[in-house]
């Protein structure tokens, strides 16, 4: 899990084996694919999963979002990591949604996006 690669390898490693799975996520196609928010701070990763897809920020206010299992989110302000990664959401997705209530209806939403789209 992702705490336990934190711990025991660092962020630097987690990066790593995340780059890899986005490299390989990225040559499907026909699947949802949901990262972390994390992701958009390697442009390798943004190359990987635009390749073959369309990509939604899924944004939520930070008191909604969860902590648990976050080793960074325990360490850092969310506020200061969407100052800096907002830019990097807004230019990486092809669209974006507020998403405010329940996961179904993010899903809907989305769906809306990409029949209309």
């Amino acid at each position: 899990d992702i705490p336990s690669i934190f711990e025991k390898y660092g962020e630097e490693e987690f990066r790593r084996i995340e780059s890899s799975v986005c490299a390989d996520a990225g040559k499907l196609s026909g699947k949802v694919i949901a990262t972390g928010g994390g992701v958009v701070t390697r442009p390798e990763n943004r190359y990987s999963i635009k390749q073959n897809s369309t990509v939604i920020f899924i944004e939520r206010e930070l008191s909604a979002l969860p902590v648990d299992g976050r080793p960074l989110s325990q360490n850092a302000s969310l506020e200061d990591m969407l100052k800096a990664r907002l830019p990097l959401y807004l230019d990486f997705s092809d669209c974006q949604i507020k998403n405010c209530g329940l996961p179904e209806e993010a899903a809907d939403k989305i769906l809306k996006l990409i029949c209309e789209g």
